[in-house]
């Protein structure tokens, strides 16, 4: 794996989001206490297109799940994507 793909700290790995991450994150994007600052839960006929955004990013664009690293377990997402006006990134977090 690149190094961009995962990334390590003591009690958390944050990898690369995947398909095996698609149950989860469709729990979170419709999870409106998860969402609150974001727009709101994304509504239900959007959330497979919405999943397919975050593992199909860009070459210079990520998108990663963070797990903890003792259990495995997902805790939330953080992505670095470019902005809706296509000129800036932006970093956007999930728990």
């Amino acid at each position: 794996m690149d190094s961009k793909d995962t990334l390590e700290t003591e009690r958390l790995v944050l990898a690369k989001a995947s398909w095996f991450d698609a149950l989860f994150i469709l729990r979170m994007i419709g999870n409106e206490t998860v969402r609150q600052y974001l727009g709101g839960a994304v509504p239900l006929r959007r959330r497979l297109s919405v999943i397919r955004s975050y593992l199909d990013v860009g070459p210079t664009e990520f998108v990663w799940t963070v797990r903890v690293r003792k259990i495995a377990s997902p805790i939330g997402l953080i992505s670095v994507t470019k902005h809706k006006d296509g000129r800036d990134f932006e970093l956007s977090y999930q728990f």
